[in-house]
């Protein structure tokens, strides 16, 4: 003999199907999207060259070139770095190679990453001979300084330069 299955039973034991099928739908849906920048991520760094500071390197639209590097607080009335941080001072130079204006936006464009994948932005710091942002004519080349501030025991930092193309320059420093 057959068990009658209380309605209210019923509507549970669906309930709970859906419950169960949803949860498994979405842990597959996840482990394929971390795949996806797991694989995305890989091949970002393979397609990645890198430099060394003094010699001029080229993307599609610039000429880049970092001509000295320090560390330090930066100059006179600088904001004080953070605690356990330090600024990185690289004095960089880029040309315009293209026959048209483009966009030169340090703050935008350039980056410090660590071999963990941190990234560190230019900060508050003031520099003798301040990099001129804006839009660089063809042909034109700028100069300056650019300050990051960066933990004090940050080891072999990798400056990246993003022009407009979809390949970053980095430069090892």
């Amino acid at each position: 003999m057959k068990k009658k299955l209380n309605p209210k039973q019923t509507k549970r034991s669906k309930s709970r199907i859906a419950q169960l099928a949803l949860c498994i739908i979405a842990v597959l849906i996840g482990g394929l999207l971390g795949y996806i920048v797991i694989q995305d991520q890989n091949q970002f760094s393979k397609k990645v060259q890198t430099y060394k500071p003094g010699n001029t390197y080229s993307n599609r639209d610039y000429d880049v070139r970092i001509d000295a590097i320090s560390r330090g607080s930066g100059e006179k009335g600088s904001l004080n770095p953070g605690e356990g941080k330090t600024y990185l001072i690289i004095t960089l130079y880029v040309k315009n190679k293209s026959n048209k204006s483009l966009p030169l936006y340090p703050v935008t464009q350039t980056y410090i990453k660590d071999g963990q994948g941190q990234t560190y932005s230019i900060g508050p710091a003031i520099v003798k001979q301040p990099f001129l942002a804006g839009d660089l004519s063809a042909g034109d080349q700028v100069k300056g300084e650019l300050a990051y501030e960066i933990p004090d025991n940050l080891a072999n930092p990798l400056f990246y330069f993003e022009g407009l193309s979809n390949r970053p320059l980095v430069i090892k420093l």
